[in-house]
C-alpha cells in the first residue's frame, strides 16, 4: 500500500507498473505479467474500495482515460 495525495497521483502509480510490463511483453523481454491493483480510503475504521461521486471506481477512470 502507498499513501497517495489524490486521484491523480493514485493513477500514475497504477499505470506506470503496469505500462512498464506490457512493453516487456510486448517486446518479448518477458513471457508473462500481471498486475493487481486499486484504490482504498479509510472510513469509519475499516479500508474499503474508493469510488467517485458518480460511483466510478479507480479503474473505471483508467479504462475511461484509454488505459
Amino acid at each position: 500500500m502507498v499513501p497517495v495525495k489524490d486521484t491523480e497521483q493514485a493513477i500514475l502509480l497504477l499505470t506506470a507498473p503496469a505500462d512498464y510490463d506490457k512493453f516487456q511483453y510486448e517486446n518479448r523481454i518477458k513471457p508473462d505479467y500481471c498486475n493487481a491493483g486499486g484504490l482504498s480510503v479509510f472510513e469509519d475504521g475499516e479500508w474499503t474500495d474508493w469510488y467517485n461521486e458518480d460511483g466510478q471506481s479507480i479503474d473505471d477512470i483508467i479504462r475511461k482515460r484509454g488505459g
